[in-house]
């Protein structure tokens, strides 16, 4: 009876002053207020539903309001999606949900600058339009990427690539020629981008369950396009090739090979070859001598 009266009592307030008023002390709503509730030992308690709940609510107001109970948060309808409400404790440094930018940066200052993640995941560091899944823009004011290990440090610094096949959780072992990593370096025409040059590793035979044999091979540009060629290769065996894909020997040269004309070496060892400027001659030492070759 007393709940019928209340209801009452509100509809016959809404009709007189077109504001709703809630509280124990007989005053007016607030002027700027539409419903004013007022309680110094009670709350207002919203809507509970969990996730799936909330999202199948049909053709949602914007502004409208709901707790989840499987996400321990508020969350509003802005219109076209259902956003995060409730401020993470990030006070304590503890995020409890994902952080959504949407379409900001993470900045010392606030300004459109530092880290920038889009919609795809993908990481972009001074530009907001990554193109791969870690994209680093710098420009004359922006210092190199720096990667540092300390003094005490039992391993000097360096990157890491790791390759497999397979996915993420259920890897494979590669497989001979399979490509394991690569360094590429594109430049500007004035018209568009172009890879300069690019060192690759590869696998380099029988991959067994302890040990991956690999290779690595250098290419550059020439001054034509059709000039784009392999350099230099080191392979599994320890062999370099110059222009040779293959090579059969510790140092296998394809075309030509030219030492630079020079005076007689001083403190030479046995096996050392020079060319003589002045006597004109391919020369090696014995070990006591120098000899014409």
């Amino acid at each position: 009876m007393k709940k019928i009266f209340l209801f009452a009592l509100i509809l016959i307030n809404m009709g007189i002053y077109a504001q709703v008023a809630i509280n124990n002390n007989g005053a007016d709503p607030h002027a700027s207020a539409m419903l004013d509730i007022q309680s110094t030992n009670k709350g207002l308690l919203i809507p509970r539903m969990n996730y799936s709940q909330m999202v199948q609510i049909p053709s949602p107001a914007e502004g409208l309001l709901a707790y989840v109970q499987d996400k321990n948060a508020f969350y509003y309808y802005d219109g076209q999606n259902w956003v995060l409400a409730s401020a993470d404790n990030l006070g304590n440094h503890k995020a409890a949900e994902n952080l959504q930018m949407q379409g900001y940066w993470i900045s010392q200052d606030g300004d459109d600058e530092g880290i920038f993640v889009n919609q795809n995941g993908d990481v972009g560091i001074g530009t907001d339009s990554p193109e791969g899944r870690l994209h680093v823009l710098m420009d004359q004011t922006t210092n190199n990427i720096m990667i540092e290990r300390n003094e005490n440090a039992k391993r000097v610094a360096g990157l890491v690539f790791r390759r497999s096949r397979g996915t993420h959780d259920h890897k494979l072992a590669l497989q001979n020629k399979d490509g394991i990593a690569s360094f590429v370096g594109w430049s500007w025409t004035g018209r568009e981008w172009q890879h300069s040059a690019r060192i690759t590793f590869k696998v380099d035979g029988n991959v067994t369950s302890s040990a991956i044999p690999a290779r690595i091979t250098f290419h550059t540009q020439g001054q034509r396009p059709q000039d784009w060629a392999l350099r230099m290769v080191i392979d599994s065996k320890g062999n370099i090739g110059i222009n040779e894909k293959y090579p059969q020997r510790n140092l296998h040269i394809k075309y030509i090979m030219r030492l630079e004309p020079t005076d007689e070496p001083n403190n030479p060892a046995a096996g050392d070859i020079y060319y003589d400027k002045t006597l004109n001659k391919l020369r090696y030492y014995d070990g006591t001598n120098w000899n014409n070759l």
